[in-house]
């Protein structure tokens, strides 16, 4: 059984202000009052009978369809208020959203309360370090390298320059180890995938590295792989932190390891996997951001997955909202095996976490086979014999889930590459994503 989570005492009040305006003040809901179940009914079943947006919406719509209509937008803009930005990725994925800063600058402040390390920082005002694909944010660099200085922006530091991370050369691993001493930010605000490249090469050359009081995982999601790999070279707190630009922060990792909800600024919706699967705590979910007076996204589909820890407690101490054992990976990135049972991205890393040889990974099924590209680690050179340990050793990981050996073929590849919006996609299916079929409507 589910366990129910417990909200602090304003959380229905914000949710059933945030319904209220998108249903009579928001012209991207006006067709939306036929499935409201009115206000003598509970908020929660009030939610559950709506149905759901994702970014397909929010282009149909465009910016302007999701702003209340007693708002004026044009008047912020100009006063600079807010401003317009686009998310990276694909034309499929990529969204024009307003920004407004002070809201995001809230939601970050409040999600820093949920773990004790960043909680005890001076946080707001510290100096700030950033490895991620410039396509996400920071200065790009279409040729060349940029210096130091050009790539400072205020207090933050922004490490890396180029679109992909396969163009780094050992110079550049370099000096972003180097600038993270001379900076020595406050907090690392890193792509686990990117940071974990850095701490192979550290680890390899057994070269010191600065230590922040925290580094903060963004972008991507950490797994068992690339923390592991971290651990290497990073003795410093590891900290998940999971949000969106359209919905702020949403979630944060406390010292124990568990996801907290940031229910001062953005409700969760659950959307179940259905029973047949047999993964009765993994679900989609469904954000509603509720202090953002300039966006209204109702049971807005981020595209992510979520494990819910049943206990439904946290020896942290933070037990207000939904707390989750771990995000599983995207929808859209979902396998499938031979039966046809859903697989996350992190059930295959974990499956393979227990190979020391594998730096990176990449499972790409088509036409029913699983074609599983491994990039070995960078300090060893694999025999023929030893190759084909690892593919037994991968292969024998992978047959719980996928359900056949004879399916599933292992390469040595020298390099992963990421997708358009800079992130790497671990797992990929030819199998078009269903969630009709895949989830419970309503929770």
């Amino acid at each position: 059984m589910k366990q129910q989570p417990h909200f602090p005492p304003d959380y229905q009040i914000l949710s059933t202000r945030a319904l209220e305006t998108a249903l009579h003040k928001v012209p991207a809901y006006q067709s939306w009052s036929k499935f409201d179940q009115g206000a003598a009914v509970p908020i929660a079943k009030r939610f559950n009978a709506l149905p759901k947006i994702d970014k397909k919406d929010l282009r149909e719509h465009s910016w302007r369809g999701f702003v209340p209509n007693d708002l004026d937008i044009d008047k912020a803009l100009e006063s600079g208020l807010v401003e317009m930005v686009n998310t990276s990725g694909t034309t499929q994925e990529r969204v024009t959203n307003i920004w407004y800063q002070q809201w995001w600058n809230e939601s970050e402040a409040a999600s820093w309360l949920y773990n004790k390390h960043t909680a005890a920082l001076p946080l707001g005002n510290h100096r700030e370090a950033i490895l991620t694909s410039p396509l996400n944010t920071g200065v790009l660099a279409q040729n060349g390298f940029l210096p130091m200085t050009e790539r400072m922006l205020g207090r933050f530091l922004y490490l890396n320059e180029k679109a992909n991370p396969g163009s780094w050369d050992d110079k550049i691993i370099r000096r972003i180890i180097d600038e993270l001493s001379i900076f020595q930010p406050i907090v690392l605000e890193a792509n686990p995938s990117y940071l974990a490249k850095v701490a192979r090469f550290a680890h390899q050359h057994n070269l010191p590295v600065f230590q922040p009081p925290a580094i903060i995982f963004t972008y991507e999601n950490p797994g068992v792989l690339t923390r592991r790999q971290i651990r290497q070279a990073f003795s410093a707190p590891l900290i998940s932190s999971y949000g969106a630009t359209e919905a702020g922060y949403v979630l944060m990792e406390c010292a124990e390891g568990k996801l907290h909800q940031v229910s001062s600024s953005c409700r969760i919706d659950i959307e179940y996997l259905r029973p047949e699967y047999g993964q009765p705590n993994l679900g989609r979910l469904l954000l509603t951001t509720l202090t953002n007076p300039w966006r209204s996204l109702i049971r807005f589909d981020v595209g992510d997955l979520v494990e819910i820890d049943t206990t439904g407690a946290c020896p942290c101490g933070c037990n207000d909202g939904y707390i989750f054992r771990q995000i599983a990976g995207r929808s859209a990135n979902l396998t499938y095996s031979v039966n046809g049972l859903p697989i996350t991205t992190a059930a295959v890393e974990e499956a393979i976490a227990d190979c020391s040889e594998v730096a990176e990974y990449q499972v790409i099924q088509k036409s029913g086979r699983y074609d599983v590209r491994i990039v070995p680690a960078e300090d060893i050179v694999l025999s023929s014999a030893q190759q084909k340990h690892v593919r037994e050793q991968i292969i024998e990981g992978l047959y719980p889930l996928y359900r056949s050996k004879d399916k599933i073929a292992v390469h040595f590849v020298d390099e992963i590459q990421t997708e358009p919006s800079g992130k790497y996609r671990r797992t990929i299916s030819d199998i078009e994503l269903a969630t009709d079929s895949l989830f419970l409507k309503g929770g």
